[in-house]
């Protein structure tokens, strides 16, 4: 019971979890304001789209042809930057 109100109720190392969490959501504001998409299904999805209104044709991609759940969205997007933080480096180590 000592270290939990040691470390829980000191007030100094609150003030730092709630430092750390306004500089946390003003990150993540700044990066849904200034920051662009860069995936490709969604750029493609909205360039159908952009033609379609222009043209008045009807423009589709592959990504709207396919439905996926949310999950399987969910994993796709929480995988992909593990895999290219393990795996750009060693290609960009073996390129030079």
């Amino acid at each position: 019971m000592g270290l939990w109100r040691k470390y829980c109720l000191n007030p100094r190392i609150n003030a730092d979890y709630q430092y750390q969490g306004i500089l946390g959501a003003g990150s993540i504001v700044l990066n849904i304001c200034f920051l662009r998409e860069t995936r490709e299904d969604v750029l493609l999805s909205r360039r159908a789209k952009k033609l379609t209104k222009q043209t008045g044709q009807k423009h589709i991609c592959a990504s709207d042809l396919q439905q996926k759940s949310f999950f399987a969205t969910l994993r796709v997007s929480v995988v992909r930057p593990f895999g290219r933080y393990i795996f750009l480096p060693v290609r960009s180590a073996t390129e030079g």
